[in-house]
């Protein structure tokens, strides 16, 4: 991403947060910035380091991320432990006990043929068949690590 795209990229963040949190789209400018040079600074290697899988066709390149429970449990401190059966025997979050179905309920939106991924292309990570609030708690957990 060269200087233009990522201020148009956090002028786009700041409206969309004044938008939905009221106020001037320049009082969300700052973070909005802070924002958009972190994507920008996003390397696909660093991404392949943190346990993703380089794609590569024609003009397309994306990292793919498999394991999305094992990164979901990471990035909101959720520990959780099975019965042989494959249901949940305990749960907690940073180590306070939760119910068994919260925890369900809460790696539901990761389960199943969930997919994602980084795309170097436009910067921002992508998914398929998953929450939006898995998407962005995951996403920014690899923002931070990387």
């Amino acid at each position: 991403m060269n200087t233009k795209q990522i201020m148009i990229e956090a002028w786009k963040t700041a409206r969309a947060a004044a938008a939905n949190f009221g106020g001037r789209a320049v009082e969300y400018i700052s973070e909005s910035l802070r924002m958009a040079w972190a994507a920008a600074k996003m390397s696909v290697e660093a991404l392949v380091k943190l346990g993703g899988k380089l794609w590569e066709k024609a003009d397309m390149r994306r990292v793919y991320f498999n394991d999305l429970e094992e990164l979901f449990c990471a990035a909101t401190g959720l520990r959780v432990s099975y019965y042989k059966t494959g249901n949940i025997s305990s749960a907690s979050i940073n180590g306070q006990s939760i119910s068994n179905c919260e925890a369900r309920r809460m790696l539901r939106d990761i389960c199943g043929t969930s997919k994602l991924w980084f795309d170097a292309a436009d910067g921002k990570f992508h998914s398929r068949d998953m929450g939006r609030d898995a998407l962005v708690t995951i996403a920014n957990y690899l923002r931070a690590s990387v």
